[in-house]
């Protein structure tokens, strides 16, 4: 029946795009027997009643109760009844989430097999564990709904290309203008169809649509949507170049004089992954159990008592390069049995630590699972690690991977091998293994297991995401700061839960955490607005030169008096206050609705353009608004120059000699309280991450009387009139 029923659905998807087939092949391997399988209407109409049946239950994802006082709880929503089949269920590999369910989110009488069963499943786990599981798939959950509520891949069906543009999670109106096959994927360029540029003047690089966006390529017919997908590898004013599958092209080149669309798919797509991480952390296995005990029973880590002669002589003259906080994290990772926290604040060499961590480890002979959430990530470590001529392979499809890696990526390097036991002792060899946080399912990781796995960004990883790897190695290293940005959730009541606590804030200050706090980058006026606001006086400067650095261009008479004062005064001040409260700077909407402001983009481009002709380069400079719309006027204002506007989440890891931030919000009269929630400049940690992207000179343009509503912001503003820094 199982056969038969997925022969149906293939037919059904069929039948959206093309005439029903109303049957299929089926080709049954042991008994070497092909049979014909129609798809009649018996099938259909039993298989769309036990979906609508599933729907119903899954409509009731998350259900929501409010006492008399006003405090809202949350509970996973109930699922169909158990078969009461034991034997059946003993086979089942989603015994152990089942068994969980029952006992921990129904809690209801169990059927006479489940008496048994449930509790002999469970006999391994602590109530601790029970309720840490149940929790994080309710916050997964929630997260899941919050994504389906914001529309995720209904939106296709539902709104038009137009409407979906004017949110900005979709680019209309294209024609593909050129293609190009490259290593396992093709490369497409999409551009402005010329009878759609009357009905959109937008720049395609302004819409909201970033590199590495998964996005769905479709027709604007409504019987062509989600052709296939891929991943936005450029993108520019005029084009944008998605790299898709190779054997998704011929679809796209059969329809090539058709205008398509391009759809962010931002759905809670990786939930799956999510979900069975949390699942294998369950299992009755001897690995599990460690996890359990290091994670949940949060277990002081152990450590060595020393090393030995030979292995400290052997890593010697890497350890030249590095300061001291840098080789006492190496050398902590050495010694440790279970994990280690490397702490590491805004510019201290987080990159340069795990590199030469592994250059240490692969010195030792040992092997190495090197990760991180986000594809960019991996490949700045090992485009670092090239220049050491150390061997590694990345993971992962090609065409997320960065041009000067792909060399070195599983699929080029396994093309030529011809059997099962050719690429078992391949990756028997590899002793540097590159990958995503979710690209651990990879068939290498079925026979290999690593001495130490790395997992950089790890603050920034969602907790179930961060597990994949811990799996696959004996100890394990994350590397973060927690004082920076947390992971990107949707849903408010999850947020309110906690699940932006990531593993790293987890186990930070169990036993196992080094600090990096001796940084390169800003200079000691700016640095003292992190401490300020986070550190505590922990960060320090690497060295005067750094300490003491200064914006150089030419400074002569500005006809303007605040643009004496932002670059003239002496002393030099390397942060400034431009207060736009007596000026006519207030915030606005714009046709989206979403939060503009007119008066501090015209501010913003004066001092860019004063910038240029003092000599400064375009890449030296970089302007940061919290307001995706904002960053959109400020970046048309400056079409005529190279400077890059962006996000402070696009900012991260990221600095410049002068950084410009535009606050945005100015507001007088009373407006509703979700006009003026303002929850990204409430967020310390993006402040953090905004001031410290500045090597030598920060400018901040806002509204102080407004500002000053925001906690984290009123302590910058009280800190810079204590030292007279504030510009009117």
């Amino acid at each position: 029946m199982e056969h038969k029923g997925q022969v149906t659905l293939y037919s059904m998807m069929s039948s959206d795009r093309r005439p029903d087939p109303g049957q299929g092949l089926l080709l049954y391997l042991r008994d070497l027997v092909q049979k014909v399988i129609p798809a009649d209407h018996l099938n259909i109409r039993g298989l769309i009643q036990l979906r609508n049946e599933m729907a119903y239950y899954l409509n009731d994802q998350v259900s929501k109760s409010t006492t008399n006082d006003g405090q809202a709880s949350y509970h996973i929503g109930r699922l169909p009844d158990p078969i009461n089949n034991q034997r059946a269920c003993l086979k089942c590999v989603q015994l152990t989430n089942c068994c969980i369910y029952q006992k921990s989110i129904e809690e209801k009488n169990l059927n006479s097999s489940m008496a048994s069963l449930v509790p002999n499943t469970l006999c391994h786990l602590l109530q601790e564990h029970l309720d840490f599981y149940v929790h994080w798939c309710l916050l997964l959950d929630l997260e899941s709904k919050a994504s389906t509520d914001k529309g995720g891949v209904s939106d296709l069906w539902c709104k038009t290309g137009h409407q979906r543009e004017q949110e900005g999670t979709c680019i209309d109106g294209l024609s593909l203008s050129h293609h190009q096959v490259n290593n396992g994927y093709c490369l497409l360029t999409f551009s402005r169809h010329q009878n759609k540029h009357k009905l959109s003047s937008t720049n395609i690089n302004m819409i909201g649509i970033a590199v590495q966006d998964y996005m769905i390529i479709s027709i604007e017919k409504t019987n062509h949507l989600a052709l296939c997908n891929g991943t936005v590898v450029s993108i520019a004013e005029d084009n944008i170049d998605i790299a898709i599958e190779s054997e998704s092209l011929q679809r796209i080149i059969t329809l090539e004089e058709e205008i398509f669309r391009l759809d962010r798919y931002s759905s809670f797509s990786t939930a799956s992954i999510l979900y069975s991480n949390l699942s294998k952390l369950m299992m009755d296995e001897p690995l599990s159990d460690n996890l359990r005990k290091l994670i949940i029973d949060r277990k002081t880590p152990e450590f060595a008592a020393k090393l030995s002669k030979i292995e400290i002589e052997k890593v010697k003259g890497i350890f030249k390069s590095l300061n001291k906080p840098q080789k006492t994290a190496v050398l902590k990772v050495l010694m440790s049995k279970d994990y280690v926290l490397i702490k590491g604040y805004p510019g201290t060499g987080k990159t340069a630590t795990i590199v030469a961590l592994a250059r240490v480890l692969n010195l030792l002979g040992l092997s190495v699972l090197l990760t991180s959430y986000t594809h960019s990530a991996v490949d700045n470590i090992l485009l670092k690690l090239m220049k050491h001529n150390i061997e590694f392979i990345r993971l992962g499809k090609t065409s997320k991977i960065h041009p000067q890696i792909q060399r070195f990526s599983a699929d080029l390097l396994t093309r030529k091998l011809q059997t099962v036991g050719d690429l078992r002792q391949f990756y028997s060899q590899q002793r540097i293994v590159a990958t995503s946080c979710l690209g651990t399912n990879h068939p290498v990781f079925t026979q290999k297991r690593f001495d130490v796995c790395v997992v950089d960004e790890a603050s920034q990883v969602l907790l179930p995401a961060c597990l994949g790897p811990l799996f696959c190695a004996d100890k394990f290293v994350l590397v973060g700061d927690p004082k920076q940005l947390p992971p990107v959730m949707q849903s408010r009541e999850a947020r309110g839960l906690g699940i932006d606590l990531s593993l790293f804030d987890k186990l930070d200050g169990v036993g196992g955490t080094c600090e990096l706090n001796l940084q390169y980058r800003m200079n000691r006026q700016i640095m003292a607005l992190s401490n300020l606001l986070v550190y505590d006086g922990l960060l320090q400067c690497g060295c005067d030169a750094v300490a003491s650095g200064q914006l150089k261009m030419a400074t002569d008479q500005f006809s303007e008096h605040w643009l004496n004062q932002v670059f003239k005064d002496t002393p030099y001040k390397a942060t400034i206050f431009i207060d736009t409260s007596e000026v006519q700077a207030e915030e606005s909407k714009d046709n989206s609705g979403m939060v503009v402001n007119f008066g501090e983009s015209k501010i913003v481009q004066k001092l860019v353009s004063t910038c240029l002709k003092g000599g400064l380069l375009s890449e030296d400079i970089g302007v940061i608004a919290p307001y995706r719309h904002q960053v959109r006027l400020i970046h048309d204002s400056l079409s005529d120059c190279a400077v890059e506007v962006n996000t402070v989440d696009q900012y991260q890891g990221r600095d410049k000699e002068l950084v410009i931030i535009s606050f945005t919000r100015s507001y007088r009269k009373k407006l509703s309280e979700n006009f003026k929630s303002g929850d990204l400049l409430k967020d310390v940690r993006r402040l953090n991450v905004a001031v410290s992207r500045a090597k030598k000179k920060l400018i901040m343009v806002g509204d102080h009387v407004t500002l000053q509503t925001y906690q984290p912001l009123a302590a910058i503003l009280n800190m810079m009139k204590k030292n007279d820094l504030i510009s009117f």
